[in-house]
């Protein structure tokens, strides 16, 4: 009679398991599906520009997938086209953590940069540089990490990113002024002077220098005596 009670106990006990484990396995199966759904409907609101029903479609589908890095990305690109930066720069960073997009590095650069994080936006920019598949591409990114590392007094790092942006592209007349200033904060006169020649020479040209230029590079931080 024992023998017939602990057999039944165990056969109870077995049935439960296996149960519990076939509805573990339909949630693990569902959950992505589920958040497929909501990721469908979100598209569907972003089409009809209903933007704040398709961020609470995106949030839907991230409690049945917290994985999805593409959903955190849509949120924060819905949130950065709409000015809201501090928290798009919060969903970035989680989409970061799950995906590796060519344009996320750009992105969370700015917004560091925006923030005032100017060592997340140099790390940053540096990734997003060596992600484009186009050099042409890498120019203004290079401009732009060069200004950075002015501001932060980093002249032989400002010095080989302006090289290298005019590696690509030799007749940018900011990248020869930017390039000028960090020679000059070296002690290279002979050298920046010859830089702010090549930048006055392509401001010769039909379309001048750009607006805010000045042919002794004056507009760039970091400057001796400057800004």
């Amino acid at each position: 009679m024992k023998g017939e009670k602990l057999s039944i106990s165990i056969e109870i006990f077995l049935i439960s398991d296996y149960y519990n484990r076939a509805v573990l396995l339909t949630m693990m199966i569902s959950r992505p599906f589920v958040a497929e759904v909501h990721e469908f409907y979100a598209l569907q609101n972003i089409r009809s520009e209903d933007f704040n029903k398709a961020i609470k479609n995106y949030e839907k589908a991230l409690k049945w997938n917290p994985y999805a890095g593409t959903v955190y990305f849509n949120v924060g690109q819905i949130l950065f086209q709409r000015g809201i930066y501090t928290i798009a720069l919060d969903y970035f960073e989680k989409a970061a953590r799950f995906i590796d997009r060519p344009d996320l590095p750009e992105k969370l650069a700015y917004l560091y940069i925006r923030k005032g994080l100017t060592d997340k936006g140099i790390k940053k920019l540096e990734q997003a540089i060596s992600y484009q598949e186009k050099e042409k591409d890498m120019i203004p990114l290079y401009s732009d990490l060069g200004k950075l590392y002015l501001q932060k007094k980093k002249y032989q790092e400002a010095e080989r990113v302006f090289r290298k942006a005019l590696e690509v592209d030799n007749s940018d007349s900011s990248n020869h002024l930017g390039l000028a200033v960090a020679q000059l904060n070296q002690g290279k006169k002979e050298e920046a002077l010859l830089e702010v020649e090549k930048g006055n020479r392509t401001c010769s040209g039909p379309s001048g220098c750009p607006a805010g230029q000045g042919s002794d590079a004056t507009n760039y931080p970091g400057k001796s005596g400057g800004r």
